[in-house]
């Protein structure tokens, strides 16, 4: 099975993650992507501010994927109490599922016919531009490069530095929506359609996020 990793704020989760998922998906031959949602990130401030809560994060990308089969959502990040880094999150996914591939192999050798022996596991780290040129600061580096393989978004003109990291680019399509852009719309009480879901926006509506009086 070949999964890729998916983390960021999605504050909230718009068209272009999802195209970006889809892209990763369907290029580098994925089974599944997990949508991450940053809890404690050491890329925000010391206050680890978010716009909504890590529940609505959650709950939103719940709301925008749950058509997908090949989407999932995990809650690793948004449930510690410390700061999370990309390497303990790699980490917590191989000992989750290779476990879960040794149990479904011993049952299989065990004469258990009802289990099939599974592949060991693959991960990959899906990253835009600017994250992958930051990966070499980023903790245990590495360690990150031995769990996973980077999958790097690339858009019309864009350009990596020269490096060492095997990776993959992603070809995207130029789409120009941010999760800034968004909240800023809604403070100004101006609807983002055809920026994210409808089940997003309802979510967002109903729970009167990012709205001026918030």
């Amino acid at each position: 099975m070949r999964y890729g990793v998916y983390g960021g704020a999605f504050d909230p989760i718009h068209l272009g993650h999802l195209l970006l998922a889809e892209s990763c998906l369907r290029e580098a031959q994925l089974d599944r992507v997990i949508f991450v949602p940053t809890g404690m990130s050491p890329h925000r401030n010391a206050k680890n501010f978010y716009n909504a809560t890590t529940q609505d994060r959650y709950n939103m990308i719940s709301a925008a994927i749950e058509e997908y089969d090949e989407f999932e959502v995990n809650r690793f990040e948004i449930d510690r109490a410390v700061t999370s880094y990309t390497v303990d999150t790699l980490r917590y996914f191989h000992s989750t599922f290779n476990n879960v591939t040794k149990i479904a192999e011993q049952n299989y050798y065990n004469g258990n016919c009802n289990t099939v022996a599974a592949n060991r596991v693959e991960f990959f780290l899906i990253l835009g531009c600017d994250m992958f040129c930051d990966l070499p600061n980023w903790r245990e580096v590495d360690e990150i490069l031995r769990l996973a393989v980077p999958l790097v978004a690339l858009r019309n003109g864009s350009k990596l530095p020269q490096t060492n990291i095997n990776y993959i680019a992603i070809n995207m399509p130029i789409i120009d929506i941010s999760s800034t852009n968004i909240r800023n719309m809604l403070a100004n009480n101006i609807t983002p359609r055809f920026q994210t879901t409808e089940k997003v926006l309802n979510y967002i509506k109903t729970h009167k996020l990012y709205s001026p009086h918030q």
